[in-house]
Parts: structure tokens; sequence; C-alpha cells
């Protein structure tokens, strides 16, 4: 690349950043509100014009009651004996400011300094919310749960509304489909019950219209299928011991909020599954009126398998904000080859769970 075009390049970047540095916005002075063009400098000041043509001015905190640009409000406030900027990151009967880990909640003419330590009391005296002082100390010290608590709030909703952080376990059936398949020689699929359980955490990750949370989960099943194979002359029968651990991540989607909720989960799943066979196979040959009965052992065996899984579930509020829950889920794994055995599984599954929050 030459020289010139190397300048052209820098002209051209230095432009856009400057363009992104100064955007059109306001000040708030004493009770003016101005127009313009601003530009937040490192130190926090401000530097003003009301036309891009115009004389720059700027301003320290202790001129401007406060200023914005887009959908970004700021205002002045004293924090620790120092006039600082704070962003709005809610609006409503109540405000809340933020600027890195200090929060300041407005309510009215009434502004109070929020700190790990208090927040909670002072949450719970101006924004009471029946039955939530029970569960208040569930709530973190950080933008997301303070904003939705706020927001709520102001919406006349209460803190039971707020997810959070929970945890639960399940425990239910499992119709299981395996396919087994010893390459070169038996193929075997066949449905089996089997017993599922496992433990989950749910971590929120959105709220706007439906909450939205990660789902972390351990889940362990167990089915002792009894596989059955023929051909012409031969029958091959023999009952399999299935162990499975697994860990899951996935996304989970609250539809609807009343007395009963409901939602939708789908995420990823890794199996460990660990295989034995008391039996082995049992072979019957039928060949000219003989029948001929042998055996052939199964050594025990291990596979790693990746798969997916989708769900749909209802949660029932028992006690403020703990539910029980039944979910009816579908999973289906990829086949994974060992030596000389191919292994698949699929199956559908309805447990009943309890959540703690």
């Amino acid at each position: 690349m030459s020289i010139s075009r190397l300048v052209m390049l820098a002209i051209f970047l230095g432009s856009c950043l400057s363009v992104e540095a100064q955007l059109k916005g306001y000040i708030i002075k004493d009770k003016t509100y101005t127009q313009g063009i601003v530009k937040v400098l490192g130190d926090g000041r401000i530097k003003f014009r009301e036309r891009k043509d115009g004389t720059p001015q700027i301003y320290s905190q202790n001129e401007l009651k406060g200023y914005g640009y887009g959908e970004d409000v700021f205002e002045a406030f004293v924090v620790n004996g120092r006039r600082i900027f704070l962003k709005q990151v809610v609006a409503g009967k109540a405000h809340l400011f933020k600027r890195d880990s200090i929060f300041l909640l407005k309510i009215d003419s009434t502004t109070i300094l929020l700190s790990d330590s208090t927040y909670q009391a002072v949450v719970s005296k101006m924004l009471p919310c029946p039955q939530g002082e029970k569960i208040l100390d569930r709530l973190p010290y950080s933008t997301f749960a303070l904003k939705n608590y706020i927001n709520l709030h102001n919406k006349g909703r209460c803190f039971t509304d707020l997810p959070v952080r929970s945890f639960g376990g399940y425990l239910g059936y499992q119709s299981l489909h395996v396919n087994l398949n010893f390459i070169g020689s038996n193929s075997f699929s066949q449905n089996s019950n089997a017993l599922t359980a496992g433990f989950y955490c749910d971590f929120p990750i959105a709220y706007k219209r439906h909450s939205i949370f990660l789902t972390t989960e351990i889940n362990w099943f167990y089915a002792k299928p009894l596989l059955y194979t023929e051909s012409t002359t031969n029958t091959y029968v023999t009952r399999l011991g299935i162990n499975a651990v697994s860990g899951i991540l996935a996304a989970k989607w609250i539809l609807q909020k009343n007395k009963v909720t409901s939602y939708v989960k789908t995420g990823l799943v890794v199996s460990s599954v660990n295989i034995n066979s008391p039996t082995g196979w049992v072979k019957t040959t039928t060949q000219d009126s003989t029948i001929t009965i042998s055996k052939q052992s199964i050594p025990p065996f291990s596979s790693v398998l990746l798969g997916a899984n989708v769900g749909l579930g209802l949660m029932i509020p028992y006690h403020v904000r703990n539910n029980f829950s039944l979910e009816l889920r579908y999973m289906k794994t990829l086949s994974n080859k060992i030596n000389n055995l191919q292994l698949a599984l699929s199956g559908i599954s309805l447990t009943a769970g309890y959540t703690f929050y």
C-alpha cells in the first residue's frame, strides 16, 4: 500500500472517530435546556457547541445539571463530597443512576446512595413489595437485578416477578431408544424404559418481554434394555445395562407467567455412557429342525456422545418463589464409534421437579 493511501486511510478513520466522539445531544445549565453537539472529555468535563461551526465551550460537572445524547441521559450528583455525572439506567416514578460500581436511587426529590451493605434495606424501605422482604437478600448488587426490580416497581409489579438465580432437582421416566451396531455383525434397535434424575441451575441473562435464562444441568439415567434381532436362521438376544451421566447447557425462555408458568428450553448435551452386558449375546440357530444355542461375551465399554435436546414445561408456584415443575423433553445424540461398536441414543422423558430460589 502506498504512503498516500495510508495517509488517506488515517484521515478517514480519524474523521470517523471524531464523528463518533461528538454526538448530537443537549446540556442542562441551571434551568436552561440547550441542544447542540456534545463531546465527553477524558476528565469528565463536557465540550459543547450549539452548531458544528460554533465556538466550543467546556463545562465542568459543577457547571451543568446534566446532559444527554441519543437515548443516554446523565445527571450531576454529589457523591462522597464530589460532584460527578451518573448515567440514568431506569426512568419513571423511581429513577436509578449508575457510574462504575456506584448506584443512586432517586424518588421524587429524594436521592439515596446505595452500597453493597445497605442497598437491600434501602430498596425494601423505599420500594416496598408484599412478600418481597422474605427473599430480598437474594437480590444481587448488580445493574441487571436493580434495574429490573425498579422497572417492575414502576409498572406496579412486585419482586416476585423478577428473574433471579435458582436451582432445583427432578426425577422422572424416560422412554429410551437404543441403536447399537456391532460393525460387520449385528445391529440392535430397541426401546427401553429408563429412570432419569438431575440437578440444574438457572441464571437470568435477559429480561424484557420474556425472561431468558442460561441453564446448566447434570442429568443421569439408567436403563436395562433387552435387545433383539433376527435373520432367516439366527436370533440374537442381549441384555444391556446403560448408565449415563450428561452435562447440558441450554437456553430457557419463560413464555407466560401467571399462576402457572410455561417455558420452552433447548440446548446441547454431552453424555458419558457406560455399557455392560452380563448375558452377552445369546445366539439361537435353527437349521434342519436343529436348534443350537451359543453365547458370546460383550466386554464393557464407554462412549462420549454429543447431542441436543428440547423441552416444554410448566412451573406451578408453591411458596413465594419456590415452585413445582413438570417437563416433557426430547433428546437425541449423534452416533459414535468405539472399536467395532457404534452407539446412538434418543428418547422422550417426563420429569417432575422442584425449584429453590
